[in-house]
């Protein structure tokens, strides 16, 4: 038995089940330069977090925003096909040819016009690659 600080104890093995950490770890989590870089990273985490955040908070809006700018793009790329075709009707000296008997009736020809009209901004819209237009490709 030794005595230390006036107590008593005894010296006898036990087996314990606590856990340690290797050495390596420990040299790690002692080393300075580690601490510094973990204080930076938190630094920027800290940041991070905090714009993500906001992010989070404002998506609602921020979504919105972005449908709306991609729908204006959408609309002046649609617009600048409708000109363009214009332009190219007008340079055209070519007209519409229709069967006599579709001629006749101009209920048929307005179907036919606008039918045509329609189909040229479906086509419009075929070429616009890359617009965010719905939530998936947000």
């Amino acid at each position: 038995m030794s005595c230390i600080n006036n107590e008593c104890t005894s010296q006898r093995q036990t087996t314990t089940k606590e856990l340690y950490l290797p050495q390596s770890i420990c040299n790690i989590l002692f080393d300075e330069t580690w601490w510094s870089n973990i204080v930076e990273l938190a630094m920027l985490m800290k940041l991070y977090c905090g714009a993500l955040d906001q992010m989070q908070a404002d998506k609602a809006r921020l979504y919105d925003k972005v449908l709306a700018l991609s729908q204006i793009r959408a609309d002046i790329h649609q617009q600048e096909c409708k000109l363009k075709r214009e332009c190219d009707e007008k340079k055209t000296t070519g007209i519409n040819v229709f069967p006599i008997n579709e001629i006749e009736n101009p209920k048929t020809l307005d179907n036919k016009i606008r039918n045509n009209k329609t189909n040229q901004n479906l086509e419009d819209l075929k070429l616009e690659e890359g617009y965010i237009t719905t939530e998936q490709d947000w």
